[in-house]
């Protein structure tokens, strides 16, 4: 099997072995650590994935490239949407779907980030936002009176939606770095 290019990123790390398998795309490094195999980190670009997870578009899907950590678009109105699709079909181990935010995880979040809040006028008003079928930016018009409070509800989503991914990416094998 003859490989044209070859792209490893390595940490310099102090490592007692490290072994490399191969994937049909090419090659994937793993390090051996107590006789065990598990990937490297992944740096996997935060933004980038936080917005994929998030993105309710229907027309749009997201993969991560377990090679190099960053997450990829695929419009079904895209002209080129054959061939990026054919590109992950033949690359299957190298690409993991990213799984979009479900109605349920969202309305958990928003109402632990209710809970949180600590301004009695604020908080008799945010449930209205419930009641819109855009919940998060209804959630946003109602904060953008309250400057802090948006910031620390932007922080809070950023929080909660890099622990579920993290939680995923584990479960899938991958052990996270952001970036």
């Amino acid at each position: 099997m003859e490989f044209t290019e070859l792209e490893l990123q390595l940490s310099i790390q102090p490592v007692n072995l490290w072994a490399i398998s191969v994937i049909e795309s090419g090659f994937w490094l793993t390090k051996v650590n107590k006789g065990v195999f598990g990937l490297d980190k992944l740096r996997v670009i935060t933004k980038d994935i936080i917005f994929a997870w998030l993105d309710d578009s229907q027309d749009n899907s997201y993969y991560l490239d377990k090679l190099e950590g960053e997450t990829r678009m695929v419009n079904r109105n895209l002209i080129e949407l054959r061939d990026l699709t054919d590109d992950i079909e033949r690359n299957s181990t190298r690409f993991l779907y990213v799984p979009k935010l479900s109605k349920e995880d969202l309305l958990e979040d928003l109402n632990e980030f209710l809970n949180t809040v600590e301004k009695p006028d604020l908080k008799s008003i945010l449930p209205i936002a419930f009641e819109s079928p855009h919940k998060v930016s209804a959630f946003r018009k109602i904060l953008e009176k309250y400057p802090e409070e948006l910031r620390r509800f932007d922080q809070f989503r950023e929080k909660t939606m890099l622990n579920r991914i993290e939680k995923w990416l584990r479960a899938n094998g991958i052990e996270p770095a952001f970036k």
